[in-house]
């Protein structure tokens, strides 16, 4: 059965509804490693610690994004730098701990024992910061919650609103929508939460720039250079980005719907569970990005590089690839019920269990691509180049395989019922297993592999003839 009919549901007033043709609630972000050990640049990004016993630890750098550390011992711990972003950290004990430089956007604090901590330079805004406990701490603007009636309050307040544009600028949480800083020089910028709508960023330079959850609806990016900057769970929805230098850069869970991405360089990116629909990414670079479960409908890809990328679990239902470049992609389990990969190349590329029903393929390249498992039912893969493709167990009933290259591909324990193989090139085309009823043959060249062992009943054979026995349709 096809998973098609398996993955779409809406949740409504608690119950769970097939509705064909909806996509279902995103799904979680993905944990880190969280087998590991704490240590300095450790990734426990979401992550249950609630509990821990970490007093004393050393994790400066950590990536600890919406990590559960409730009521965990975190006295005396070194998180210098760490990413604490949506941390739930109520009832922690995290006395004496060096939390200079962490980004706190969004973290827990309620019911926290933050006495003698350091949070000197710490960015961000918690979500409660009146809930925690403060004694001795040395606030973020490096004050003491001693002299400021025992509380950091009003310390994470927005960054230099009124100061120009420059590198290192100190900008979160100010609202500079509209604002026209075409060319500017933000490398380096901290935009935490920074209200950009709207505003006119052309050619600006906002490298290494840190651009978290802001607001850069309808803005123009075009030819900006945003390489390395950390855009997570940014909402560039309407953004133009055309040509615009997006190389290494964190995308994670960002909402780049209807965003015009044409031409831009998004190699290394990391677009994993970004929200990426109706984008326009013509001819954009996106070779070893990471897109692992991003949402891709009806994007447009055309000629776009997209090699080596990892397009696990991926949404791309009805996008548009013509000619696109995902050869040694990763697209196993992706969902591409009627995208448009005419032309494209996809050699080598890992398209296991995907779901590729009523897609076009034509004229496409799949030389040695992994196709096992793949639903491919009432696609059109004429003229495509299948050879030494391995295609066990898939599912390509009713598919349109005419003129296909098959020569030495694995159609082990195939469907083929009601498949166009007319004119295809069938050389050592391996047919153990494969389901061939009611198949066109007609006009098929090259003698199979093991065809005697396939299943033949009101099967068209190449010179014509309707038979239900194999030894008429080919010598062995």
């Amino acid at each position: 059965m096809s998973r098609r009919l398996l993955l779409p549901l809406i949740c409504v007033a608690g119950l769970l509804f097939v509705a064909a043709g909806c996509l279902p609630p995103p799904p979680p972000p993905s944990p880190g490693d969280c087998l590991d050990g704490p240590a300095p640049g450790v990734d426990w990004s979401y992550c249950d610690k609630s509990g821990a016993l970490l007093a004393g630890v050393d994790m400066s750098g950590a990536d600890l994004t919406g990590t559960n550390l409730s009521g965990a011992n975190l006295s005396g711990a070194t998180l210098s730098g760490a990413r604490l972003g949506n941390v739930d950290l109520s009832g922690a004990d995290l006395s004496g701990a060096d939390l200079s430089g962490a980004d706190l956007s969004g973290t827990r604090l309620y019911n926290s024992n933050l006495s003698g901590v350091n949070l000197l330079d710490a960015s961000g805004v918690p979500a409660d910061p009146g809930q925690a406990l403060y004694a001795d701490t040395v606030c973020p603007n490096g004050s003491n919650s001693d002299d400021s009636g025992d509380t950091c309050v009003g310390t994470f307040d927005p960054g230099d609103c009124d100061a120009p544009a420059a590198p290192g600028i100190s900008w979160r949480r100010c609202d500079k929508s509209g604002a026209a800083l075409a060319g500017a020089d933000l490398a380096g910028a901290e935009l935490y939460l920074t209200d950009l709508s709207g505003a006119d960023l052309s050619g600006a330079d906002l490298s290494n720039a840190s651009v978290r959850w802001a607001n850069l609806i309808g803005a123009n990016l075009s030819g900006a250079d945003l390489s390395g900057a950390d855009l997570e769970y940014v909402d560039l929805s309407g953004a133009v980005l055309s040509s615009a230098n997006l190389s290494g850069a964190v995308l994670s869970s960002a909402d780049l719907s209807g965003a015009d991405l044409s031409g831009a360089v998004l190699s290394s990116a990391n677009l994993a569970n970004a929200d990426v629909p109706d984008a326009k990414l013509q001819l954009a670079h996106l070779n070893q990005a990471n897109l692992h479960r991003a949402k891709l409908s009806r994007a447009d890809l055309t000629g776009a590089n997209v090699t080596g990328a990892n397009l696990y679990q991926a949404w791309l239902n009805d996008a548009v690839l013509p000619g696109a470049d995902l050869s040694s992609a990763d697209l196993s389990s992706a969902y591409l019920p009627g995208a448009n990969l005419s032309d494209a190349v996809l050699s080598g590329a890992n398209l296991w269990s995907a779901d590729l029903s009523d897609s076009v393929l034509a004229g496409a390249n799949l030389s040695s691509a992994d196709l096992e498992y793949v639903d491919l039912p009432g696609a059109d893969l004429s003229s495509a180049d299948l050879s030494g493709a391995h295609v066990h167990w898939a599912n390509l009933v009713g598919v349109d395989l005419s003129g296909a290259d098959l020569s030495g591909t694995d159609l082990t324990s195939t469907d083929l019922t009601g498949a166009d193989l007319s004119h295809a090139v069938l050389a050592g085309t391996i047919l153990y297993g494969t389901d061939l009823n009611s198949a066109n043959l007609t006009g098929a060249t090259g003698v199979p592999y093991r065809g005697e062992s396939a299943d033949y009943y009101n099967t068209t054979c190449p010179n014509g003839t309707v038979v239900s026995d194999p030894m008429v349709c080919w010598p062995w």
